[in-house]
């Protein structure tokens, strides 16, 4: 049971957002003398710099004439923050989620996610790594290295992002080569024998440049097995990152990149019962249990790898008024894992399961490259096949399909300034998806399909500018995402998902200030529900259709300075999201005689759309002191999270949650090292990042506890 004190927090801290915010917006109004900085390059996004700028249109634009919602972080914004790692940008970016389902990643936007992690399926978030698209789940987890900026682009993205981004798109820039000799190195030690390294370095001359990045972190795990007495969840991250850059020419350039990742992660297969429903449990009565948050009780240490190789050429050339672009890319993702599915010491339930996913992309754009009408056309291919190799439970083979997707988008957008203040744009993308499957299943006669679908997916947006500071916007965006097979079951596959949103918003940047506020609607069918299939202990991923739902939501966003050298951070999200129809839903609840789940079909109209809180907010801080022998910079973050359901049936609930981050840091003067101490989830604050229900019970992992560490940087 929480405490008193854990209750006053939650209840307090939507209260202090909302009053935060309030400040914010007087603040700003009382800042009428905009900051004083040289123009920041096209990449920046830097909220020291005077104009915030982004790429979410495909063109480098301040973010002030972007007409949707958009989160820019910066990796200085992100250091301050606490953010270590991927999944943890959803702690400053209002309206984001981050769950995961063993090491797959599934960012969830104002609601619309997906909780599907079989072979062959892709997240409705898409995510783009320096303009690649990223094809599969497995393999997001990784520590942020060398990151340059990253944008979260919120709604439907049926045009420029269009394959499957029905809730949106995370954009991640790392940094390019650049001339003379730079790089930097930082260690970390915390909490749970954590320990990182990470290595960067670029250099080279005007024609052409170079840089490679390296990272590793690993720790012991902060998971205590009450059974084998002895800490688990054990993670490690390794990845390289590298670039070669020719500008052989004024206009061209040709930029070639190469990535690998080792990722091991059993956090996520180390669960304790949610909710207290354990299946083996009543029958091995005499074996302990784990109930409580950080805690399980497994026969084996479970296995949760995977490694990820990647390539990608691509190439810019001016011609005229025109630039041409073209990314092409390769990705090699490979998941293997073992876990003890009944999560007892009973060892009833041994399952190993590895998939490989090999995919080509290639991405073609030309885009006009001067004043007046502003018009971008692209193609996109996609050909990818994912091969679930093995699928054993208790020595005994199941399902082992082969999924072939191949995919093209032609798309377009166009952007008209109809007076010096009003300009309209519209874009649309045709997409083409076709899916294939040869399933093997453990007894009876191969199972073989095909099915393709097609869509059109058109946007709309008028901005106005009220003031050189000032603009309003309204837009119409459309998303889809294609049909696709269970890996878990011989059937046809489920139906393409939906999704039209309208959305109006009013932004105002002035100098380092920026204010953003936004109110949306949308309309979702068909969307694509994982459930858990059979009645027995064991079951396997089906999927099922949901009818229709719909969410209405408001969002806001302030970045701006107090007084010199204090700058604030807030963001809030308020959302109301629910199915509307959605008869038949396949639900596991709780068996009356206490012995896991039963799989039940219910009417769900009406429940909370899964994994989506009401009410989301963050605050950050960050002062900075400055003195003759360097500088003292003290910042610190709360992310609060409403609570939400992790399941259709509305029966597991996740209580509120505020997560607290601190950093005080000593900067050398020219910036040469910076020595930093840190502290995260200060208040220890207990909350899931997982939970899954299957027969065995609801099982669930919780999130990383208080931890403290230091890091040392040294930059050259």
């Amino acid at each position: 049971m929480l405490s008193n004190m854990h209750i006053m927090r939650r209840r307090s801290l939507p209260l202090i957002a909302a009053s935060l915010a309030c400040t914010a917006m007087s603040s700003a109004q009382a800042q009428v003398a905009p900051e004083t900085a040289t123009e920041p390059e096209a990449s920046t996004v830097d909220r020291d710099d005077s104009v915030i700028v982004v790429t979410a249109e495909r063109r480098t634009e301040r973010v002030l004439d972007v007409p949707a919602s958009i989160t820019a972080m910066s990796s200085q914004r992100l250091q301050s923050a606490g953010i270590t790692r991927i999944q943890e940008i959803s702690q400053v970016t209002p309206g984001l989620s981050f769950p995961l389902t063993g090491v797959a990643t599934q960012p969830t936007i104002r609601g619309v996610g997906t909780t599907n992690a079989s072979a062959g399926d892709s997240p409705n978030v898409a995510t783009y790594i320096d303009d690649v698209y990223q094809t599969t789940q497995y393999g997001g987890l990784y520590e942020l290295n060398t990151i340059e900026r990253i944008e979260v682009l919120k709604g439907p993205q049926g045009s420029l992002y269009g394959r499957n981004a029905t809730g949106g798109a995370i954009i991640i820039h790392t940094y390019d080569p650049k001339p003379g000799l730079t790089g930097k190195a930082s260690a970390r030690y915390g909490s749970f024998n954590d320990r990182a390294g990470k290595l960067y370095l670029s250099g080279g001359t005007e024609s052409i440049s170079a840089n490679i990045a390296a990272a590793y972190a690993e720790d012991d795990g902060y998971i205590k097995d009450i059974y084998r007495h002895e800490r688990t969840g054990r993670s490690m991250t390794g990845a390289v990152r590298g670039k070669l850059l020719f500008r052989p020419g004024p206009g061209t350039k040709i930029l070639l990149g190469a990535d690998y990742s080792k990722v091991s992660d059993t956090r996520s297969l180390s669960y304790y019962f949610f909710n207290n429903t354990c299946a083996a449990c009543t029958r091995n009565p005499a074996f302990p249990v784990a109930n409580r948050p950080n805690t399980t009780a497994l026969s084996f240490e479970p296995i949760n790898r995977v490694r990820k190789a990647g390539v990608h050429l691509e190439v810019e050339q001016s011609i005229g008024a025109a630039l041409v672009k073209s990314v092409t890319a390769y990705q090699n993702v490979r998941f293997r894992n073992l876990t003890d599915s009944d999560a007892t010491p009973a060892n009833e339930n041994r399952t190993v399961q590895s998939v490989d996913d090999i995919s080509y992309t290639e991405e073609l754009t030309i885009s006009s490259n001067g004043p007046g009408i502003g018009w971008l056309g692209g193609l996109f291919l996609l050909s990818q096949k994912s091969n679930q190799k093995d699928l054993v439970v208790n020595g005994v083979a199941f399902f082992q399909p082969i999924i072939k997707a191949h995919a093209l988008g032609v798309f377009g957008d166009v952007t008209i300034p109809f007076t010096d203040r009003l300009k309209l744009v519209a874009g649309a993308r045709f997409s083409y998806e076709k899916k294939d499957i040869v399933n093997v299943p453990a007894t009876g006669s191969i199972f073989r399909d095909s099915k393709s679908w097609k869509k059109v997916t058109p946007r709309a947006s008028v901005l106005y500018q009220l003031s050189d500071v000032t603009n309003i916007y309204a837009t119409v965006s459309t998303g889809f995402k294609s049909g696709t097979f269970s890996s878990g079951a011989a059937g046809p596959p489920v139906n393409p998902e939906n999704i039209v949103s309208y959305e109006a918003g009013i932004k105002m940047q002035r100098g380092s200030t920026l204010l953003s506020l936004s109110a949306y609607h949308f309309n979702y069918r068909n969307i694509q529900i994982s459930s858990c299939g059979g009645n027995g202990p064991f079951c396997l991923s089906v999927l099922q259709n949901a009818g229709t739902a719909a969410a209405t939501g408001l969002e806001g966003e302030a970045d701006f300075e107090v007084v010199r050298n204090l700058k604030l951070n807030l963001g809030a999200s308020y959302v109301h999201a629910r199915y509307k129809k959605f008869p038949r839903a396949l639900a596991l609840l709780p068996n009356p005689t206490g012995a896991g789940n039963l799989q039940t079909s219910i009417d769900a109209a009406g429940h909370k759309m899964v994994r989506q809180p009401d009410f989301s907010a963050n605050v950050g801080a960050t002062y900075k002191h400055e003195f003759a022998r360097g500088s003292v910079e003290l910042s610190g973050n709360i992310s609060f999270t409403g609570g939400f359901f992790w399941d259709v049936a509305n029966s597991l609930h996740e209580d509120p949650s505020a997560i607290a981050n601190m950093r005080v840091a000593y900067i050398a003067p020219s910036n040469k090292f910076t020595v930093s101490l840190f502290a995260n989830n200060i208040f220890d604050e207990k909350y899931n990042m997982m939970v899954l229900p299957s027969g065995f019970g609801s099982r669930a992992v919780a999130g990383r506890p208080r931890s403290f560490g230091a890091e040392v940087e040294v930059r050259f």
